[in-house]
C-alpha cells in the first residue's frame, strides 16, 4: 500500500494509520516534493503529481500497488488510475471527491495572512469530536509546509476535475467518507462510490475532514479488510 497525503500535508497524516498496518500489510507513506522531508517545490497540477508518484513506484520498483490517498491524495490516486492502471492494483479515496473546488478565502488567506488560515482550518478540518491535542499536533506539522506551496497545492485541486471520468477506472475502490466533513461533503464521497464502477462506500461517523488523524483506529480495520477482500 502506498499512501498519498493531502494538500500542505506530509507523510505524518499516515503515522497513526501505518503504524497499525504496518505488521499486517506492507506499507510505504510519502512525502510530496517540497513537503515534509521531500527536497523541491510543490507540484503545479494533479497530473504531475500522479506522474511522480509513477517514477516514485518505478524508481522502489514496484510494479503493483493500492493507493490510499487522502484530499489531493485522493485526486492525485484517482488521476494516477486512469493514466497508470496496470500499476494500479486498487484504490481506497479517503475524504476527497472526483472534484476539488477551493472557497477563494483560502487563497486570500493564504497570501495575506498564513496564521488565520490555520485557525480557519481548526474549524473547519475536524469534526466535533476531535481532541484538542490531536487538533494542535496536526496544525503543527501542516505549517512545516511553506505557504506559497499550499497554495500551490489549492490551485491544483481547484483545477482538478474527473467528473465525467471516473467512470472509467476499472480499479477495485474503497470510498470513505467523514460525518462532518466541511471540505469535501459526504456528497462528493457519495459521487465518487456511485460512478466509479467497482466502488464500495464507508462514513466514518463522528469525523472530520482529517479521517487519518481523527480515527485512525476505525481507517485501518476499513483498510484492512479492504485490503484483504481484493487480494
Amino acid at each position: 500500500m502506498v499512501f498519498v497525503h493531502g494538500a500542505g500535508g506530509s507523510k505524518e497524516l499516515w503515522r497513526a494509520l501505518v503504524r497499525r498496518l504496518d505488521s499486517k500489510l506492507p506499507a510505504i507513506a510519502l512525502d510530496l516534493p517540497g513537503h515534509g522531508e521531500s527536497s523541491g517545490e510543490a507540484c503545479g497540477s494533479i497530473e504531475e503529481y500522479a506522474e511522480l508518484l509513477a517514477d516514485f513506484l518505478d524508481a522502489l520498483g514496484i510494479e503493483e500497488a493500492m493507493i490510499c490517498g487522502h484530499s489531493m491524495g485522493g485526486a492525485i490516486a484517482q488521476r494516477f488510475a486512469l493514466a497508470r492502471p496496470e500499476m494500479t492494483g486498487a484504490l481506497v479515496l479517503v475524504a476527497t471527491g472526483a472534484r476539488l473546488r477551493v472557497a477563494p478565502s483560502i487563497f486570500e488567506l493564504l497570501d495575506d495572512d498564513a496564521a488565520k488560515f490555520y485557525e480557519l482550518l481548526r474549524e473547519w478540518g475536524f469534526g466535533p469530536n476531535a481532541k484538542g491535542a490531536t487538533v494542535d499536533a496536526a496544525i503543527e506539522f501542516l505549517r512545516m509546509c511553506p505557504p506559497e506551496f499550499v497554495a500551490r497545492d489549492f490551485a491544483a485541486c481547484d483545477r482538478f476535475d474527473l467528473m465525467a471520468e471516473v467512470r472509467k477506472i476499472r480499479a477495485p475502490a474503497l470510498v470513505v467518507g467523514a460525518e462532518h466533513d466541511m471540505l469535501t461533503p459526504l456528497k462528493y464521497s457519495r459521487y465518487l462510490a456511485d460512478n466509479i464502477p467497482d466502488a464500495r462506500y464507508e462514513v466514518i461517523g463522528g469525523s472530520g475532514h482529517m479521517i487519518p488523524i481523527e480515527q485512525p483506529a476505525a481507517l485501518a480495520k476499513l483498510v484492512e479488510g479492504f485490503a484483504r477482500s481484493v487480494r
